[in-house]
């Protein structure tokens, strides 16, 4: 449902003991932002924001889409492509561009920055385009997999090409950089990169953080040292941009997205441009990832409500709610009629259907599924106790390729904060149909409040483009019903 806001909105933000910022608000769009006290502490990134515009009634301005097109006091334009991912961004302060190249499934491909190294950085108002006939220096960074090239030249946009290097390598703790240097992360509770360091201990970056991502630079070492910053997403400060890209969207250093959330229309009460609901320090938004929410498609629903209240506790992996037993998960589907999901291939259709997540997963790329629905972990009593790698989830983690699957042993109970897990229960985690550990099933173990950052891809293929891993899996898988089959037959 489309809901239109005629009303302006003033916001005071005491961010500091000596910092005031003034946001002023059409609907939910941000109009203007007043610093009316700055000093060096300051969390916004473009201090005294009204020096900048010699125009009292700069506003910033949005395409129909809801994404932001134009910040005066930056001195920034901006434009996207048909799939309302950045296409372009014009500085008119240095007669400098980027641009941006996105593949089909949003992946983002090549950023090329361009500039006249002879103009200032400071932001400045200008009705003017850019021209490229003055634009002197590019620079264009690659990403392929987890392996970022960059490519760097003096001359003129038509002269020679890009002769690219390797930049460094990405890992999930850390990456190795262009000198084969191991470096890794220690990071806060909310994923952002405070400490940088070599394999030895030697502290090559130490950062400390606003709460919408600015660095305390006065606190800080080693600040410009690597880019990826606040909760571990990489950050773009050149030509004074000063902005996290989160994947799905931009977040400025003033605590606001760029664009709309995609999935807006699942929280119609809150607004489409906030980070983590106004709540970064409790709150994580990795990447975009989903809690599917099918326990009713009633809003007005108990439980519905209650897991739609846990929505901003998310930490990447795919979240099912509905309602479970042994043999699976059930759930009434908007026309009223009750779906049974029993087994892989119906929870592969499932996926398909109802998660974007599944359906833009890369090849090789390990995904973790909590199954918030009762039982789903618990599996069939063997005389003694109940075997939890008989259960449904434990079955869904053996045929589906690279899954991590959470599932409960006991019956569950969600309420707004936490849920919790009946007699003692736990959650239980299968891969490969194997059980390979286990949490508790209190409030404070629940899935989504584990700390989890999507893994980055790391190109594994053989000669014929096949999956070394997923292959070796698949001859492992069937050696084992092989010597399964061979051990009933001797027992027969």
């Amino acid at each position: 449902m489309c809901r239109i806001r005629l009303f302006i909105l003033l916001v005071v933000l005491s961010v500091s003991d000596s910092t005031d910022a003034t946001y002023a608000y059409n609907g939910n769009r941000l109009k203007k932002i007043s610093d009316v006290t700055y000093d060096k502490y300051s969390w916004v990134c473009y201090s005294l924001f009204d020096d900048y515009s010699t125009d009292p009634n700069a506003q910033y301005t949005y395409n129909a889409n809801g994404a932001m097109t134009s910040d005066p006091y930056k001195g920034v334009q901006y434009s996207y492509d048909v799939l309302g991912m950045p296409l372009k961004t014009d500085i008119t302060a240095i007669n400098g561009s980027v641009r941006y190249v996105y593949s089909a499934a949003g992946e983002k491909l090549t950023v090329r920055h361009r500039w006249n190294p002879g103009l200032s950085l400071d932001p400045v108002e200008s009705s003017q385009g850019i021209f490229v006939s003055n634009i002197y220096h590019n620079l264009v960074r690659s990403y392929v997999g987890n392996k970022v090239y960059e490519a760097f030249r003096e001359e003129g946009l038509l002269g020679g090409g890009f002769n690219y290097s390797l930049k460094r390598i990405l890992l999930p703790n850390g990456y190795v950089d262009d000198c084969g240097i191991y470096y890794f992360y220690l990071r806060d509770h909310l994923g952002s990169n405070c400490v940088t360091a070599k394999a030895d201990g030697t502290v090559m970056q130490g950062l400390q953080y606003y709460p919408y991502g600015k660095v305390n630079e006065d606190e800080g070492t080693g600040v410009s040292f690597q880019p990826y910053k606040y909760g571990g997403k990489e950050f773009e400060g050149m030509h004074g941009l000063n902005s996290h890209d989160f994947l799905a969207r931009t977040l400025n250093d003033y605590g606001r997205f760029d664009r709309m959330d995609p999935l807006a229309e699942k929280r119609p009460w809150e607004s489409p441009y906030l980070y983590c609901g106004g709540n970064p320090i409790n709150n994580i938004d990795p990447d975009g990832r989903e809690k599917i929410n099918v326990i009713h498609h009633n809003p007005k629903s108990k439980d519905y409500r209650a897991v739609e209240a846990r929505r901003q506790s998310d930490n990447g992996m795919i979240h099912i709610y509905s309602h479970g037993s042994v043999k699976g998960f059930s759930y009434a589907t908007k026309n009223g009629e009750k779906e049974k999901i029993r087994n892989a291939a119906a929870m592969k259709t499932f996926l398909e259907n109802n998660s974007e997540t599944w359906r833009t997963r890369k090849r090789g790329e390990k995904i973790y599924i909590a199954l918030h629905a009762c039982q789903t972990g618990r599996g069939l009593y063997n005389g003694e106790e109940y075997d939890a790698e008989t259960s449904f989830a434990a079955d869904i983690s053996y045929e589906l390729q690279d899954v991590i699957v959470i599932a409960p042993s006991n019956k569950l109970v969600i309420t707004v904060d936490g849920e919790d897990i009946m007699e003692n229960g736990e959650w239980n985690f299968f891969k490969g149909g194997k059980k390979i550990g286990s949490r508790p099933g209190d409030k404070s173990h629940n899935p989504d409040m584990i700390r989890y950052s999507r893994p980055n891809m790391q190109t594994n293929e053989n000669e014929n483009g096949d999956d070394k891993q997923a292959t070796w899996d698949k001859i492992m898988r069937l050696l084992n019903d092989a010597l399964q089959a061979g051990a009933k037959y001797i027992q027969q």
